[in-house]
Order: C-alpha cells, then structure tokens, then sequence
C-alpha cells in the first residue's frame, strides 16, 4: 500500500538486521528484505524485542493495560474524564464509550483478568452517576512501552550510525507520537531540532 509516497507493507514480520560495519544495510522480513539510508526501531513494548540483536538493552517493559468499551450509558460524559485519584478514564464518542486503566507488569500475555474489568466499573460507580453502558461491546488488553525514568529514548543507537529508537513513550504515545515524529525526522535531515533531545538520550541507561 503506497500513501503520500509512504510504502505501508502490512502483516510483515520482522526477522533481524543486516550489518555492515557500523552501519545498519538492510532489514530482513516475512516479505523480504528492505534497503533505506536510515532506519528506524518505534515499535512500542516490543522494541527491545528488536535491538536485542544488537547487544543493545533498552529497558523498556510491558505495561498492560484494560479497557471496556460499551454503548453510551443514558448519562454520558460529553468529554474525556481522568478519574484521577483512581487512575482510570472514562471516553466518550458519537457512538461508544470507554473504560480504561490499571497497570499490569506480567510480560507479553494477553490473558484477561476479570476482576480488573471489574475493578473499572467499580470505580466509575464512584464517580460518575451512570458509570457503565450496555451491551458491552469489547473487552481488551494492551501493551504500554513503560521505562523506569518515565521518558522516552529518542536517539541514535551507539553503534550504529544510521538507526534510531524512538520508543518508551509509557501511557502518552498517541499525544507525544506527532512530536517524536518531527524530531526523529530533524535528527536524520539534519535540522535543527524544534525541542532539545539531550533528555531523551540513549546514553543515560550506560
């Protein structure tokens, strides 16, 4: 799939890295190999997964978090709510609504614990005064890029002059993604970066 120039390949696994020197060649997959000038590692919790070819440890660990999505309840919240004290937040849309929080540190698995869902309505009905829709339309896990520091890496790799991380954005990926993007784009043409990366620096782990 070719969009705006962007060649989006889906369903392709990566396999490992092709080294030459220090300089990264090409990336082996399912759909073959892939040759650029620059290459980048975003792939969220499972970015260690990739630079552990590299000797390179990244502390980046999983962090699931739990969600409900249902029907909107009669009395809905018109915006996000970040039930702060609680850590969860409740999202509202034209045609859903969502329950999500909770912070499980138990690997790559996606087994659904019930008493965590729970736990959400739970805390909803201490806030809100219709706190749950029904039918519930999905229930589900997902993997947070938690690092202990709570700032991301965006950087060079030290041994590989053409490979960037951009990864460990914990729970603000979404909101931090167009940001990481730009900045990741100046540090490869060369520009001078819209915000100091000096922060997000590899080096701080060694």
């Amino acid at each position: 799939m070719i969009r705006q120039g962007t060649a989006l390949e889906e369903e392709c696994r990566f396999k490992n890295f092709v080294i030459n020197g220090e300089r990264v060649a090409k990336v082996s997959t399912t759909k073959g190999e892939f040759t650029a000038d620059h290459y980048v590692i975003a792939a969220g919790a499972w970015s260690p997964q990739l630079t552990r070819q590299l000797s390179l440890k990244l502390p980046v660990q999983a962090g699931k978090g739990y969600s409900i999505t249902m029907s909107r309840p009669a009395i809905c919240p018109e915006i996000p709510c970040y039930l702060y004290e609680k850590s969860v937040v409740a999202v509202p849309w034209k045609s859903g609504y969502r329950l999500g929080g909770t912070m499980e540190f138990s690997g790559f698995n996606s087994t659904i614990v019930a008493q965590r869902l729970q736990n959400l309505k739970n805390v909803a009905r201490e806030y809100l005064r219709d706190p749950v829709g029904e039918p519930v339309l999905e229930e589900q896990v997902g993997m947070r890029p938690m690092i202990y520091d709570d700032l991301p890496v965006i950087d060079y790799t030290p041994f590989h002059s053409n490979l960037v991380v951009a990864a460990g954005h914990g729970m603000t990926g979404i909101s931090m993604a167009p940001s990481t993007g730009k900045l990741v784009a100046e540090m490869i043409v060369g520009h001078s970066p819209h915000l100091d990366p000096s922060p997000f620096s590899i080096k701080r782990f060694r």
